[in-house]
């Protein structure tokens, strides 16, 4: 395997270890999920071919023995446990013989890895000892039981787990098949320590293979998690969408307001949802027709009867709760059609009450603008690109590396430290330190494996584009997208000319998608485009 592959995995591993970091506050099988990320992360960054080998080898240097293979294999060994661990918890079964057993096998390891002389590196260097058989055995035994176990497991749970959403199902299925697929390629190492004998193993040759498993547990592992973002935004949304109804009612019926502790998002949709209920029932106690079907005709009729009530027509009194006989008919049309389904309803209801018109075209194309722009876009092509046009495939390997490395890890840490819930100010510096911090790791990774100079260019532009804004963003809320694209645009005429300057059209278009939502002003924008063109310039000049 590359050099190059094996830093893309790396930086895929650590990219979903700190994106999920807030798992730790999960005390499920979250927690033990983001666990073995973790220590699969760390055992992969100590395999060859490591940009870390020069640190190893000067801790065996000092060890007088090679505790880097060992210390690698023991927390392979934790990273199995906590995988099965996780299989068993999101099924219900107990997880202490998982915890015993691993703490069996470290023993048996440790026991044999002493008999053999602290001399036990790699399978393809076994000289045929019992000890180092026993050692790479007890080893290998329990990764290829992990993931049996782990995957058949999450492969039923998928299968027959029909009350669970859609997206944890696929996760699953793609997680337990990703182990499964394992299964081959672990049973025949053990059958090679058992029957074949030394010289049976070659170190390389399984590298793809685990590779893909790994690929396959990050991926199965994040469409669950991506699920649930897509789900707290949709949340968000419809909850944003309710408050203009939400807000009319509840001044108009203060006595339907509920009182709650909590005010995680869902608690909140489900509250406006029950009064917004509550206030249409009672409307509709006392109007002579139903409410329409169609939510531009329901928004006339809620204010229409809203007038009535305030005018004291159609026999208008002090609301004292909503007719039993309307809550019963509101009950049986929502099991009838769902409570998702008449949320959606009520939120088409809500929309149409506080504007008579639909997002214009204009306002839709900002919003596809704005994302296709985001700086976090922006920061992982753009390496991307340039490794690409450096050195075609290779290039593009190293391109997609720095991407992970310089961008990925970076949005990573920048969303766990919860940077992406702060608008601006001083909410986002420590999130913004933590993303530099790891940009400067990704950037040091790059250096110590000789990647193509424009792909380090470009990385270390953007990270002194991020040491500008982040002061200035603490009191100000200059544009992140306009910086990010003018870096690109920068970079593209040093190394493209003068044709790429067009990519000026695309940083104007941003500015206008993010003064158009209210996002940003003109002068934020402006600001925004001059510290990254100003900033990429310098760095480019000073570099060449």
């Amino acid at each position: 395997m590359s050099e190059s592959l094996h830093l893309v995995i790396m930086a895929s591993l650590w990219t979903v270890v700190l994106w999920r970091a807030p798992a730790l506050r999960d005390p499920g099988p979250i927690r033990i999920l983001w666990l073995t990320l973790l220590c699969i992360a760390v055992a992969w960054s100590m395999s060859s071919p490591t940009l870390l080998q020069p640190i190893f080898d000067h801790l065996d240097t000092w060890a007088g023995w090679p505790a880097t293979s060992v210390i690698k294999r023991f927390i392979a060994v934790a990273g199995a446990a906590s995988l099965t661990a996780f299989a068993l918890r999101l099924t219900g079964r107990a997880i202490g013989a998982v915890l015993v057993g691993a703490g069996m096998v470290i023993t048996v390891m440790a026991v044999t890895y002493l008999l053999a002389g602290r001399d036990a590196r790699g399978i393809a260097e076994w000289d045929g000892s019992t000890a180092q058989r026993l050692y790479f055995l007890a080893y290998e035994g329990w990764l290829l039981a992990a993931a049996v176990i782990s995957g058949i497991t999450a492969v039923r749970h998928a299968w027959t787990a029909v009350d669970d959403p859609a997206d944890v199902r696929a996760g699953l299925a793609i997680f337990g098949a990703g182990l499964l697929g394992w299964v081959p390629t672990s049973s025949t190492i053990v059958w090679g320590l058992l029957v074949t004998g030394p010289g049976a193993y070659t170190e390389n040759a399984n590298r793809i293979p685990m590779a893909a498993t790994i690929l396959a547990v990050l991926i199965g592992s994040s469409i669950p998690a991506i699920g649930m973002v897509v789900r707290w935004r949709r949340t968000r949304t419809l909850l944003t969408t309710l408050a203009p109804l939400h807000s009319t009612l509840a001044e108009a019926f203060p006595e339907q307001v509920m009182t709650l502790d909590s005010a995680d998002p869902e608690t909140a949709l489900v509250r406006s949802y029950v009064e917004i209920c509550d206030g249409l029932v009672v409307l509709a106690g006392s109007m002579h027709q139903p409410i329409p079907a169609d939510p531009a005709e329901a928004a006339q009729w809620i204010q229409t009867a809203l007038q009535s009530r305030t005018t004291g027509e159609q026999g208008y009194g002090p609301v004292s709760g909503a007719p039993s006989s309307g809550r019963t008919a509101l009950a049986s049309e929502m099991a009838a059609t769902g409570v998702i389904s008449e949320m959606q309803w009520v939120a088409a209801v809500s929309q149409a009450y506080s504007t008579s018109e639909a997002p214009s075209r204009a306002y839709r194309a900002a919003q596809v603008m704005s994302t296709t722009t985001s700086p976090k876009v922006v920061g992982l092509v753009l390496p991307v690109v340039a490794g690409a046009l450096t050195d075609g495939g290779v290039g593009l390997e190293w391109g997609l590396a720095a991407a992970l490395l310089c961008a990925g890890l970076p949005i990573a840490a920048f969303h766990g430290a919860g940077g992406s819930m702060a608008k601006g100010g001083r909410g986002r510096l420590t999130p913004l330190l933590l993303a530099a911090v790891t940009l400067v790791f990704g950037l040091a990774a790059l250096l110590a494996t000789d990647a193509p100079t424009d792909v380090v260019e470009v990385m270390v532009a953007l990270l002194a584009m991020l040491a500008t804004l982040a002061p200035i963003t603490a009191a100000w809320d200059i544009s992140w997208h306009t910086a990010t694209l003018s870096v690109g645009v920068a970079w593209s005429i040093t190394h493209i000319g003068s044709a790429a300057a067009v990519g000026i059209l695309l940083i104007v278009a941003s500015a206008w998608s993010r003064v158009l939502l209210g996002e940003h002003t003109v002068a934020q924008t402006i600001a925004g485009a001059a510290a990254g063109a100003t900033t990429a310039a310098a760095v480019l000049a000073l570099i060449s």
